[in-house]
């Protein structure tokens, strides 16, 4: 279970990283080098705008964290994971895991208050949403 002291120390790193224009490149280029499967699942898509779904993505995540019952956290979820299923782009559940570790290097290289315990703080806020999203698939 994530603690609201976890899910604030997530939410103030993930500010501190998105002041730097370049953290959701990073983020892609490492994700996309992650495997080999990831890069043409994207073929297709405008980057730019898949950096602004990406940066609302983040907040639902933390916010679902915080409170699992919010409505309209776990509403725009459950829709990214219907985006993200079998039936409409197909992204496996193995995959998450790569998305999550590639979100984590970002993190790592662009909040200077990285430590361990802010990486364990990001799993933790990180896995309910991650898990939601594997039901829809």
């Amino acid at each position: 279970m994530t603690t609201i002291e976890a899910v604030e120390a997530v939410n103030q790193s993930y500010g501190r990283c998105i002041m730097a224009p370049e953290f959701y490149d990073f983020f892609y280029d490492t994700f996309f080098k992650s495997s080999d499967r990831i890069a043409p699942l994207f073929k297709n898509t405008d980057l730019e705008k898949q950096k602004r779904i990406m940066r609302g993505t983040i907040t639902y995540v933390i916010m679902y964290a915080k409170n699992p019952q919010m409505t309209f956290a776990s509403d725009k979820l459950k829709s990214v994971g219907e985006i993200h299923s079998r039936s409409k782009i197909n992204v496996p559940p193995d995959l998450y895991p790569f998305w999550a570790d590639s979100l984590i290097k970002a993190v790592r290289t662009f909040d200077k208050e990285f430590t361990p315990a802010l990486e364990q703080q990001w799993r933790q806020t990180l896995a309910p949403a991650i898990e939601l999203l594997k039901t829809h698939y």
